[in-house]
């Protein structure tokens, strides 16, 4: 068990996924833990920007989610949001906002960056490339897809819970529920963590 200002927190992976318990959470709850495909991970549902959600990720012991290049996880981040959308109220939804710079819609925060250097996008644990596989792009919109670091200052990932911008029309929408989008990252969001024991990358 991570440990948070003296608190034991539960979550951890201690062993690639065979003792991870997950309780009944409901809509307010301040954590919703959930698997899938034997992989943990838990909603943390507190507004904080991207910095200090990846630092509270590895205080839980793990990290930020990411897409794996695992052929168990298929369309990981996908699977998450259909989980965490199922669990989260409306006024969560509204919790966890966009303020800044993002369309108005809602988020979470996942771990890829490209901050280092712009246009490289990279997942923050593994240091992996990022696909170009969900970013969002309606397709309604040509000439208009993400990333694309509008106003100069979208170097994070996030994960949409509804299509953006808000209140978008059919022809202006730039993405939809499940996709990702580069956002500021002063935005303060719910974040996921997702675990895993270090043994297991020797699987």
């Amino acid at each position: 068990m991570a440990k948070i200002k003296g608190k034991k927190v539960k979550g951890f992976n201690d062993n690639c996924g065979g003792n991870f318990k997950i309780k009944q959470s409901k809509s307010g709850d301040k954590f919703f833990d959930f698997k899938i495909a034997g992989t943990n991970y838990t909603l943390y549902k507190e507004r904080v920007n991207f910095k200090k959600a990846s630092k509270l990720a590895r205080k839980m012991g793990g990290y930020l989610a990411e897409e794996e290049k695992n052929p168990a996880l298929p369309m990981e981040t996908f699977n998450i949001y259909k989980k965490i959308k199922k669990h989260l109220s409306d006024d969560e939804l509204i919790d966890t906002t966009s303020q800044r710079n993002a369309g108005g819609a809602a988020y979470v925060w996942l771990g890829g960056s490209d901050k280092k250097k712009e246009g490289d996008w990279r997942w923050l644990r593994s240091n992996d490339p990022i696909d170009d596989i969900n970013w969002g792009n309606s397709g309604f919109n040509p000439g208009r897809h993400e990333p694309d670091n509008y106003k100069g200052e979208q170097h994070h990932l996030a994960l949409a819970l509804e299509s953006w911008p808000a209140g978008a029309g059919r022809n202006d929408l730039l993405g939809n529920p499940g996709q990702w989008n580069d956002i500021s990252e002063k935005n303060k969001l719910y974040f996921v963590i997702e675990y895993i024991n270090p043994a297991c990358d020797l699987l």
